[in-house]
């Protein structure tokens, strides 16, 4: 019997590794006496995201491919973390419209038509969408806790600034600086002295004990950035000052050239004025911060905050302009 896989991580500090996870599958497949024919690969993707390269090709794969009898997974949520339990049962039942048997490794579980395997398939999608739901809302209040210190939330850092990590009685520790080249510099955050490279694809990942805020970067940055709003307060129209960036061969922490959107929104950020503010959009499919809570979503993408559940600090860290 030909069988295919699919395995999943989100973070690289999973549980179960992808190594880990195709050796089981390798190896539950070899017991039966199953031609494990590829394995399709998720890396750094939510289960949450229905939509995934390797998910999907595995899916395209076991529809198409009547050769194709056996899907495997490591677990349910591997497979998925849905939002709404019925999505994981969903994409089981297209395979299983396909003609495919689907097992689950960790348990050896079969998934099928049968009353049991609905009611066992909907307890655990449900648990797996609950587990990010628990955890949505215990990352926002850590957010929001940094957030009323004023510290930085995370996100793309503004141009002109560094990272500056610190202990939790305000140390400093670090300072992290994106290169224009997509790698990260460590600096020691008293000399400056360059302390590691962290190459492209690669990202410093922070200890959970120590504090993140900002700091101005270089003095190139910082001069080019009070030069801008020096140039735009005296009247100078706006394409003049993406020019202005691009002629002296600055670029942005992408590496890419600066462009009109991307001045708007810089002279648009307080944070050059030092000031923190946090909830003003929101991404997050599970929660929303409204009225000092955190209260869950029935809806999902982009989402405006209202002015009044902003929270705002100012001198959070030191102003680049006035």
């Amino acid at each position: 019997m030909n069988a295919i896989g699919y395995i999943r991580r989100s973070t690289n500090r999973q549980e179960e590794s992808l190594d880990q996870q195709r050796s089981k599958l390798q190896g539950f497949a070899a017991a039966r006496g199953w031609t494990l024919s590829e394995i399709y690969v998720d890396d750094a993707i939510s289960g949450s995201d229905m939509t995934r390269p390797g998910l999907d090709a595995m899916m395209n794969r076991a529809q198409q491919d009547k050769e194709v009898g056996i899907v495997l997974a490591w677990e349910r949520n591997r497979l998925a973390r849905p939002k709404d339990p019925v999505d994981g049962l969903m994409l089981e039942r297209k395979l299983l419209i396909a003609g495919k048997r689907v097992f689950y490794v960790a348990t050896g579980q079969e998934a099928d038509r049968s009353f049991a395997s609905g009611l066992i398939g909907y307890v655990e999608h449900y648990q797996n969408g609950d587990y990010l739901r628990k955890l949505s809302r215990d990352t926002m209040r850590g957010h929001v806790a940094r957030a009323e210190r004023g510290l930085w939330c995370g996100g793309p850092i503004p141009y002109g600034f560094d990272r500056l990590y610190t202990t939790m009685d305000g140390k400093p520790k670090r300072i992290l600086r994106d290169m224009s080249d997509r790698t990260q510099h460590v600096l020691h955050p008293e000399t400056g002295a360059l302390i590691e490279i962290i190459p492209p694809g690669l990202r410093y990942t922070k200890p959970e004990f120590e504090l993140c805020t900002l700091v101005p970067s270089d003095p190139v940055r910082v001069h080019a950035i009070q030069k801008m709003f020096a140039d735009y307060a005296a009247g100078l129209p706006i394409r003049v000052l993406r020019n202005n960036l691009n002629k002296a061969g600055l670029r942005t922490i992408r590496g890419r050239i600066f462009t009109i959107p991307t001045i708007h929104s810089m002279l648009d950020n307080p944070a050059y004025a030092g000031i923190s503010v946090y909830n003003q959009r929101t991404e997050s499919k599970w929660h929303r911060h409204s009225g000092g809570q955190s209260v869950e979503r029935l809806d999902e993408g982009l989402e405006l905050r209202p002015e009044s559940d902003w929270i705002v600090k100012p001198n959070a860290w030191p102003a680049i302009i006035d």
